[in-house]
């Protein structure tokens, strides 16, 4: 599903607000950002650790696809909420964060339970997908088999 470009716009500018609510502060303790996406009405939320809303936004596209294959759309948002966060890096507005380390930004349903890591950081170590460690354990069970035999 694409999207226009004031509305990836507007994904970008709710995100760098919620950014901008942790840069430049005294050492927070603040660990996740939670991202809630809602279907029917195409809304974004923002929040931190403390359920306070930092950030809103609402993506019409989403919510004229509401009806489409919900795994699929909502893999499409996932990659639109990364493009933005991976911009943002770039820019170096996410290394500007008073956060703890390591932080993540994940998408979380209307139960606040994760849905997918959007974004993890650890010091050096940037993950923008858990993509990455899809099949970690089957190796390292594959590794731990070889070394044991």
């Amino acid at each position: 599903m694409d999207i226009n470009s004031q509305s990836q716009s507007e994904i970008r500018n709710a995100l760098k607000k919620a950014i901008g609510e942790y840069s430049n502060r005294d050492g927070e303790s603040i660990t996740d950002f939670y991202v809630q996406v809602t279907l029917d009405s195409g809304d974004m939320n923002v929040s931190d650790d403390d359920d306070n809303c930092l950030a809103s936004v609402t993506v019409g596209e989403w919510a004229d696809h509401k009806d489409e294959d919900e795994e699929s759309l909502m893999s499409d948002i996932m990659s639109h909420i990364r493009t933005e966060l991976k911009r943002l890096d770039d820019e170096g507005l996410l290394a500007e964060m008073s956060v703890m380390r390591p932080f993540s930004f994940v998408l979380v349903d209307e139960d606040k339970e994760v849905i997918e890591d959007l974004y993890i950081v650890d010091d050096e170590n940037v993950m923008f997908s858990s993509e990455l460690m899809k099949g970690l354990d089957d190796d390292l069970n594959e590794f731990m088999n070889q070394l044991f035999n």
